[in-house]
């Protein structure tokens, strides 16, 4: 499947940086900041129907689209109130093939549908979980994979686009449920983060820690300001205890990663690896009753909650029965982070060839109000 490129009215080639390996399936996002200022500020020239009409391709012409999630889109005149965010899946991401072609400005383009061709769930077809937390809304996590949707425990107000959702410490959550992640070989739990307190034990992405018939975990911020790992056997004994040695910052965006590569566990910080233990024992399925698997927050004795996380949490990915490399961890957080720095814009042009002129903008805007 191909769309044509030369029928939508605006362009831009963005480059990203190289990965240290060829990178499979990687997923990147693209915000308003890799995009001008004209793409979202409802003149003539601006994306169209809540962003359905931004389409991305490897090529020019549009031959080899890529999957994409429009997570919002926000147009206006006034630019500090637009908004933008998409993610897009490279089959393969390296040194020679890390660049993407950006289409907009479509009257009556929509976005596939999400189990489609190049639909929503195509861009997060290797994870069991992706909630993006800061564009959910009521009581429901939204997984984009399709698989999980979270809920949320609490009132948890939006912070903004492009973060999370803020949770107060005291009796905000997001509850994944008690059924199994099927986590029989190896994962990759990643969460964008940003604390507003350091100094007591904070949870991130944690199993049930009140059933011990099932292996479970907490993967922690300790009180110390680290991240910890602590898996337990299936008779709720500790098999150990690591934290890193690097120090989170309250107020600060952090992008978290804990991997377990079926011989060590391993946690990263802002893609750095800072932390690796060996050990062969697997975590289990998660199929116990109670708690589940949640973000901020474990089940202690007597089902009272317990190591609330305070701050923002962001976007959860759950990639279960594989593990991420750290060069695809770094080339993510990387990504993740400054996405203004990651991608390189090229100059802006009117796919099919035509010169940007005042006379070919008029005429664009003439067709649109047709």
């Amino acid at each position: 499947m191909a769309f044509t490129a030369s029928t939508w009215g605006q362009g831009r080639l963005l480059t990203g940086l190289s990965p240290g390996s060829s990178l499979s399936g990687f997923t990147a996002v693209i915000t308003k900041d890799n995009l001008p200022t004209s793409a979202l500020d409802t003149g003539p020239l601006s994306g169209l129907n809540g962003g359905g009409d931004f389409y991305f391709a490897t090529d020019i012409n549009g031959a080899n689209q890529l999957p994409a999630q429009i997570v919002t889109c926000v147009t206006n005149a006034t630019a500090s109130s637009t908004e933008f965010e998409a993610e897009i899946r490279f089959p393969t991401y390296a040194s020679g093939t890390r660049s993407v072609y950006a289409f907009w400005n479509k009257a009556g383009q929509s976005q596939p549908l999400p189990g489609a061709a190049f639909g929503s769930e195509e861009v997060w077809q290797d994870n069991l979980i992706a909630a993006h937390l800061e564009e959910s809304s009521g009581s429901t996590a939204t997984d984009s994979a399709g698989n999980r949707n979270g809920t949320y425990n609490g009132s948890l107000p939006t912070v903004g686009a492009n973060f999370g959702q803020d949770l107060n410490g005291t009796s905000d959550y997001v509850n994944f449920g008690n059924a199994a992640l099927g986590i029989a070989s190896a994962f990759t739990f990643s969460l964008k983060v940003r604390t507003d307190t350091i100094g007591s034990n904070q949870q991130l992405f944690t199993s049930d820690d009140s059933n011990t018939a099932n292996r479970h975990w907490q993967w922690r911020i300790d009180a110390a300001g680290t991240v910890g790992i602590i898996p337990f056997d299936s008779s709720g004994s500790v098999i150990f205890g690591s934290s890193g040695s690097t120090v989170l910052s309250a107020a600060t965006e952090y992008i978290l990663d804990f991997v377990w590569t079926a011989s060590a566990y391993k946690s990263y910080i802002n893609g750095v690896e800072d932390l690796s233990v060996a050990s062969t024992t697997n975590i289990g399925d998660l199929t116990g009753a109670g708690f589940g698997a949640a973000i901020g927050a474990r089940e202690a004795s007597g089902g009272a909650k317990a190591d609330l996380f305070n701050g923002q949490a962001g976007e959860l990915r759950v990639v279960a029965g594989a593990y991420l490399t750290a060069d695809y961890i770094a080339s993510k957080s990387a990504n993740q982070l400054n996405p203004s720095t990651f991608w390189t814009a090229g100059t802006v042009f009117v796919p099919g060839g035509t010169t940007l002129t005042i006379t070919n903008i008029m005429n664009q805007y003439r067709q649109r109000r047709v």
